[in-house]
């Protein structure tokens, strides 16, 4: 693994750090890249200098492609859906295979054990599908996509994926992005929804690592299941999905103990920050 991605403004700047933090204290020479959702990155700015990170000059063309598709439709109010399409920066930035993880993520342990399921017979691994309808809401595509690409069903979550540089191709997305009438079957969730084409209509060889192997995490939650640290300083899913498979990272949502599930994980940060 070249190096690792995430996408941030100053919004999600505590966010940011304790992403930062967390790889940094797993992984202290890794490379990173930081894709900036907007042009509100002054706090980002710091923050990536801090922790040895660097921007990642966006390249237009994705977001020419996401407002050709979604216009001004917001994804949450005030937040502008074609803006994820900056997540396909990271297939034009300086990495040439890499791991792309969202900015609401702690990370737990060394990520190279996951890297090394990118293997020459995948183009792009991901760790979860996405929910029906939430991509490609339209059944009538989803039963195309599934007979041109076996297994691509809805598509598949962008939070976390593997890939190699230029595998999505800028020019190649450009001409499939002009098709304005793809709002018409795409769902709520903009870049997977273009993942899930994407890969269909240009044959991406595409998987999911806990497919590959069924002792590596195939969730992210950390709220809704509950990890722990064991002897060995490792952590594990304790229930859910995952039960029994090491916990690599974590998806959360900045709750404190109150907000999160039954109180599980409630101290995430201090779980996996603690020695």
């Amino acid at each position: 693994m070249d190096g690792i991605y995430t996408m941030a403004n100053d919004r999600m700047a505590s966010f940011l750090e304790s992403f930062l933090r967390s790889l940094r204290r797993v992984m202290p020479s890794v490379p990173i890249g930081v894709i900036p959702f907007d042009d509100s990155v002054q706090k980002t700015e710091q923050l990536a200098a801090t922790y040895g990170a660097s921007l990642v000059p966006p390249d237009l063309t994705w977001d020419l492609i996401g407002k050709n598709i979604y216009g001004d439709e917001d994804y949450r109010p005030g937040v502008p859906a074609y803006r994820y399409y900056r997540k396909f920066n990271a297939f034009t930035g300086p990495f040439q295979t890499f791991c792309f993880m969202d900015v609401n993520t702690l990370v737990l342990s060394p990520l190279n054990e996951l890297g090394k399921r990118l293997d020459q017979n995948h183009d792009i691994l991901f760790l979860m599908r996405s929910s029906p309808k939430r991509s490609i809401r339209r059944d009538v595509a989803r039963c195309t996509m599934q007979i041109l690409s076996p297994g691509i069903l809805s598509g598949y979550n962008a939070g976390f994926f593997l890939s190699r540089r230029n595998t999505v191709d800028p020019l190649h997305a450009a001409t499939l992005g002009r098709n304005k009438n793809l709002r018409r079957i795409f769902g709520m969730a903009p870049e997977q929804a273009f993942f899930a084409w994407y890969a269909t209509i240009c044959g991406l060889r595409h998987g999911l690592i806990g497919e590959l192997d069924p002792s590596l995490q195939n969730v992210s939650s950390g709220k809704k299941f509950l990890v722990e640290k064991s002897g060995d300083g490792r952590f594990y899913f304790l229930e859910g999905p995952s039960q029994g498979r090491q916990a690599y990272f974590l998806k959360w949502t900045g709750q404190d103990a109150a907000e999160m599930k039954g109180g599980k994980n409630a101290n995430l940060l201090d779980l996996c920050f603690s020695p």
